[in-house]
């Protein structure tokens, strides 16, 4: 893991439900690449299969060791959308804190885990990044096992 903390991490966008594809043409290509996912139950005419299902869809993680001429390799390999960049096309760097405590969740066969019951409804939160960041907003409900929805006042208007 300290070989991986030396270099930078950037954010990649893959395309819509190609963020494994990406992950395995990105690692044959010899990047490092975290795409944390979990294991979800998929019922469908009496049969039920677990798949996995990315934590953050269709965004990545790449460790970037800073070769100017990698980023071409990064954009145009299949599944990948884009880079997250600066104005001037320069990557945009992830604090080394939000890839450890991505990779602190990591579990022994690959999954990870998150504390999907970690609010209630009517729980007040306040969004910490983005660009609703230091807005206080209202858990409303949990989409699915992973995801949640969030009641925000917006100009006077909880919407």
């Amino acid at each position: 893991m300290n070989n991986l903390i030396k270099n930078k991490w950037i954010c990649v966008k893959t395309n819509f439900r190609q963020e494994f594809i990406a992950k395995e043409i990105l690692k044959s290509k010899g990047f490092d690449l975290i795409m944390p996912y979990y294991i979800k139950s998929i019922s469908h005419s009496r049969y039920k299969t677990k798949v996995k299902y990315p934590v953050f869809p269709t965004y990545g993680f790449l460790n970037f060791s800073g070769d100017i001429s990698a980023l071409y390799q990064i954009k145009y390999a299949r599944g990948v959308d884009y880079y997250l960049q600066k104005e001037d096309g320069c990557p945009r760097y992830i604090p080394y804190e939000v890839i450890n405590n991505i990779l602190s969740l990591k579990q022994k066969d690959g999954s990870y885990k998150l504390d999907t019951y970690r609010f209630n409804k009517g729980d007040e939160v306040n969004v910490t990044e983005g660009v609703f960041s230091g807005i206080k907003a209202i858990f409303k409900e949990r989409v699915d096992e992973w995801r949640s929805s969030l009641l925000i006042n917006f100009l006077g208007r909880i919407s």
